[in-house]
């Protein structure tokens, strides 16, 4: 008569979960991470797409927007609301050195009435580099590839993740800016191996990165390095690969206090020994005498311009011991720099154009329409000239 006669429960819950956990905007060979607080949805800075090497094409499942771990998850038979399952993301013990993420809550109760949904995996912590017995980044790594995303399913069910992964922002672009013409401010540099100042004529632009969280204080443990390729050079230019030295990718405050800025600077520079500051009116006569000849050869050069970056929270080397060859390119880093030599003009003027431009792989930096038009410095002393 259509009563109920009986009622069983169901034991056997198949749960199917994403192989990896491993964030879009991941490059080759780094390891599986997900960004701090990655969720889809608008993208901080450059704005999404696919970077070289994302790490989507190497067996994950994931989308949504930089940093952010989208996966799809199979439950099979459909609980339809009556059985309730869970996930979490475990780390060996309860220390935040390891990182920590959570699952979106509307995925889960989702997961527990469809048969096939996403899994939102949020970053909440991010890992820490591991220590040496120095009470200092030993350069190992040794506290990534511990959290696992987890399923419960009743009281004894348990799906694991295969891969473990870490959290970790990571930069996804450049934005530069035009801070201020160069005629002849003195900068200490190396020359030669030595120490030396360098007399500059040209631009100055400080540049900051995107970070994939959203936030650019979360690249407190990433370093970063400019490569350079000079892609066509005539007269006073040389053809020439120039590559930088690994510096931090974010300042803080007190970094920032103490005078130190990311800043790139776009010059012809006359190099002298160490000498008291500022010059004497020969000292500077006898200086722009020989930047005058030097540049009265003419000529002009293009640089192709990109950024590397290497995370010390997931990378397993010291900072000292990088090569180019470790960094992964930050995404969207690209330009182009051009300089002109004018020697019909008196005084002679250098001309430096610096846009945004693809550069193979990797996507066009940020900068404005008013800061990538042409900058002209005349090669005479300016007003910190030989300061």
């Amino acid at each position: 008569n259509g009563g109920e006669t009986s009622r069983d429960t169901i034991t056997n819950i198949g749960v199917v979960l994403p192989y990896r956990v491993r964030a879009e905007d991941t490059p080759d060979g780094m390891k599986d991470r997900v960004s701090l607080g990655s969720m889809p949805g608008p993208v901080p800075g450059p704005g999404p797409g696919p970077g070289p090497g994302g790490g989507g094409s190497s067996g994950t499942s994931s989308g949504g927007s930089w940093g952010a771990f989208t996966g799809t998850v199979m439950v099979a038979p459909n609980l339809k609301g009556i059985g309730q399952i869970g996930f979490s993301v475990e780390r060996p013990e309860n220390d935040d050195k390891y990182g920590n993420a959570t699952v979106n809550s509307d995925d889960v109760d989702r997961l527990s009435r469809v048969t096939k949904g996403i899994l939102n995996v949020i970053g909440t912590v991010q890992t820490e580099p591991s220590l040496g017995p120095d009470g200092q980044p030993d350069g190992l790594g040794r506290n990534a590839d511990h959290l696992q995303l987890v399923a419960f399913v009743g009281f004894n069910g348990v799906a694991r993740a295969l891969s473990r992964f870490a959290v970790a922002a990571i930069p996804v672009g450049v934005t530069m800016k035009f801070t201020k013409t160069l005629q002849g401010d003195a900068r200490k540099r190396k020359y030669m191996g030595q120490d030396a100042l360098a007399f500059e004529w040209g631009s100055k632009f400080t540049f900051s990165f995107s970070s994939d969280s959203g936030d650019a204080k979360d690249l407190d443990q990433v370093v970063q390095k400019e490569i350079i390729k000079v892609t066509d050079a005539t007269g006073f230019f040389k053809k020439d690969v120039i590559t930088g030295t690994w510096s931090p990718a974010y300042l803080d405050a007190a970094a920032i206090a103490a005078g130190k800025e990311l800043a790139d600077f776009h010059t012809l520079a006359m190099y002298t020994k160490i000498v008291p500051l500022p010059l004497t009116e020969q000292q500077k006569k006898d200086i722009l005498k020989a930047i005058t000849e030097q540049a009265s050869k003419g000529g002009g050069a293009t640089h192709e311009q990109h950024f590397l970056f290497y995370d010390l929270r997931t990378g397993t080397k010291k900072v000292e011991d990088l090569t180019d060859a470790d960094g992964k390119p930050v995404a969207k880093s690209g330009f182009s720099i051009k300089f002109e030599l004018d020697p019909k003009k008196t005084p002679i003027v250098l001309t430096v154009t610096k846009t945004a431009a693809d550069v193979g792989e990797v996507k066009k930096g940020i900068i404005t329409d008013d800061d990538a038009k042409p900058k002209d410095a005349e090669l005479v002393w300016g007003p910190n000239g030989g300061k």
